[in-house]
């Protein structure tokens, strides 16, 4: 009789557990779907971010619609901003501006424009020697301005891994060398071009616009002046074409 109660006891112990254990896995199964829900929720609002993100050339703040300050989609100048924010190589936030190496300008007369990240690699790898540059490797003979690059290029460079190959040589922290007093680039060698903001926002939207525009202007300077006194005499003195008879 003891052993017969002890047994419905157990039994609804287990059953008991079960339940618990079916509730348990209900409430997990609700809390995937609550995550589920708010990750679709934060793409949709990442969505309406970026849909309405607004441009440095561009006020308008309409979704999915023409602008019309530049008239371009608005998703088009996210893409254009995105391609600015991976490109910066971290010298800056206003790589978008165009920069000119002045060591160009005035040793050779070149007019080498760009972006700043651009000039600045160029300045780097140009006009400065091995002992100069904040970080290099002896190895390879790459330099960079940033302790990260110089520890990503081992991975990353080709040239790296093909001189450690052909020599046989283990890689090694030896060949990374941080320069203790480093060339610091001043306005003298890199600065920003200075132009009209206007026509730079034109000339990323509207390629063809500005071609378009010097060649109106090389037609303006082809059309005759006004008539004149001058003029007017010269035209009345100089004798006309004879009319000719058509042949029948």
């Amino acid at each position: 009789m003891f052993a017969g109660a002890n047994g419905v006891r157990k039994l609804e112990v287990v059953q008991r557990e079960r339940e618990r254990e079916r509730e348990r896995e209900r409430e997990r199964e609700r809390e995937r779907e609550r995550e589920n829900e708010r990750e679709r929720e934060r793409e949709k609002r990442g969505l309406k971010e970026r849909a309405t993100i607004q441009s440095r050339y561009c006020i308008c703040n309409r979704f999915n619609a023409k602008c019309y300050y530049t008239v371009v989609r608005v998703n088009s100048i996210f893409r254009f901003r995105i391609m600015e924010d991976q490109t910066k190589s971290g010298h800056g936030w206003n790589d978008w501006k165009r920069y000119q190496c002045l060591r160009c300008y005035h040793v050779t007369g070149e007019e080498r424009v760009g972006p700043r990240y651009r000039i600045m690699d160029h300045f780097l790898r140009q006009h400065l020697s091995l002992d100069q540059p904040p970080f290099h490797c002896t190895l390879c003979l790459f330099r960079c301005f940033q302790l990260e690059d110089l520890q990503r290029h081992v991975t990353n460079f080709p040239r790296h891994r093909m001189l450690l190959q052909e020599k046989g040589m283990e890689d090694s922290e030896s060949y990374l060398i941080r320069n203790p007093n480093p060339y610091t680039v001043e306005p003298r060698d890199v600065a920003p071009v200075a132009e009209d903001t206007l026509s730079r926002a034109v000339e990323i939207t509207f390629p063809d616009v500005l071609d378009f525009l010097d060649n109106i202007m090389e037609v303006q300077q082809c059309i005759p002046e006004p008539h004149t006194p001058e003029t007017t005499a010269a035209r009345l003195e100089t004798p006309r074409p004879k009319a000719i008879t058509p042949l029948v």
